[in-house]
């Protein structure tokens, strides 16, 4: 009962920062000067290995996307908070892009097709780091109160949603390279 639970409530909680985050980036998209810098110029370095339908940009993209949410459940264990930070840049980015574009249509064509299935790895991913915040707050309540918790058990489930986020980001480094590039022309 306990699980589902947690679960559940680490799910909403990372919804409700992906939400967030992502209303955040397009009001700052919408309202930030260039004069005062650009909180993405980073991913001009990172477009520097990208190379539409290139099999070794869909591995980069894999493997960067793979640190990332590795990096997000693990370090959730340090009460939730660094997931939820991580769920709430990653959404602002999104946000940011979209809302800063010239052409707001294509930005969102040059997310969507692979941020179908990246976007909830990155959630599903951002869940177990916060449900392994979860799980430590109720390992050290139920030190506090002398009860039984289970920290390993527990804990362990959470690679079952990282299974699933994973198998998620294979797909969608593919789509990025071959199809986004594709569908977002469309859009210029």
């Amino acid at each position: 009962m306990y699980r589902k639970k947690e679960t559940l409530l680490a799910l909403i909680l990372t919804i409700v920062t992906f939400s967030l985050g992502l209303g955040y980036g397009f009001i700052k998209g919408l309202t930030m000067e260039t004069s005062k810098g650009n909180p993405i110029e980073f991913l001009r370095e990172l477009a520097k290995f990208y190379h539409p339908y290139d099999f070794k940009t869909a591995i980069f993209i894999f493997a960067k996307n793979l640190i990332a949410v590795i990096f997000m459940w693990l370090i959730g264990f340090i009460f939730s908070i660094p997931a939820l930070i991580g769920i709430a840049y990653n959404a602002f980015i999104i946000g940011y892009v979209i809302a800063s574009s010239p052409n707001i249509l294509f930005s969102i064509m040059a997310i969507v097709p692979h941020g179908i299935l990246e976007i909830p790895a990155l959630i599903i991913a951002g869940t177990a780091g916060v449900k392994l915040g979860i799980i430590l707050i109720r390992k050290i309540f139920a030190i506090i109160k002398h009860t039984e918790y289970k920290l390993l058990p527990n804990a362990g489930e959470t690679l079952h949603l990282m299974k699933i986020s994973i198998l998620l980001l294979a797909p969608a480094a593919v789509i990025e390279t071959f199809i986004t590039p594709l569908i977002a022309s469309l859009f210029k």
